[in-house]
């Protein structure tokens, strides 16, 4: 199975992009997804989470304070990059057990020779969302990068909308538009309307169908 790592700056559109693949029957796991479930109340890695930076990191409901946390990993990179030493294994180790899911539950695709290979007779490829592709190591093998892109302006503006004031602190936690374009092998322009951005999924659906595993 070919392993597509999508990846783009906070709100770039990665979530709507993994959105399209899904609806043409593409598998996607998403790891911001799997990093919220590592911390649900009793889990081992926010029991370390607490015991580093106390219980105050805790709502009411002694539920993760996502809020505070943010917080503090925006102030102290030191703190940023503890929390990452703590997830990202994790996470990759999930993702993992989700592809060895995936490959043991269907078939290989048709060889060359054979039909035309499809998502319906045996998976081509899977997508793994991951937002910090090009900013850590998540010990996550892709076979290629797919890179969101969008103009800073537009990227700001987007996550202002959806009500997240501390973008421009975030993005300077994240890797430079330029750097994401260099480790890209295949990207999608978000600066235009949603039919334009579907085109460009469908276009990428066809290639990856091709694609050798």
């Amino acid at each position: 199975m070919f392993i597509i790592g999508l990846t783009g700056g906070i709100a770039s559109g990665k979530t709507t992009v993994a959105n399209e693949f899904a609806k043409l029957g593409v598998p996607v796991i998403n790891a911001d997804n799997i990093s919220r479930e590592l911390v649900e109340p009793g889990t081992p890695a926010l029991q370390n989470i607490v015991n580093h930076f106390g219980n105050n990191i805790l709502d009411i409901n002694n539920d993760l304070d996502r809020n505070k946390l943010r917080k503090i990993i925006i102030q102290d990179n030191k703190q940023k990059i503890w929390l990452e030493h703590l997830l990202h294994p994790l996470i990759a180790e999930v993702i993992s057990d989700k592809i060895k899911l995936l490959n043991n539950s269907h078939p290989s695709p048709p060889t060359a020779g054979t039909s035309s290979p499809s998502i319906g007779r045996g998976i081509r490829y899977c997508i793994i969302e991951v937002p910090l592709l090009a900013e850590s190591q998540h010990n996550i093998h892709v076979d290629r990068i797919l890179v969101v892109d969008i103009n800073e302006t537009l990227q700001i503006a987007r996550a202002k909308n959806r009500g997240q004031e501390d973008i421009q602190e975030l993005v300077k936690l994240q890797a430079s538009r330029e750097n994401r374009l260099k480790i890209a092998d295949d990207i999608i322009d978000n600066n235009g309307d949603l039919q334009e951005l579907q085109k460009q999924v469908v276009a990428l659906h066809k290639k990856y169908l091709g694609l050798k595993c």
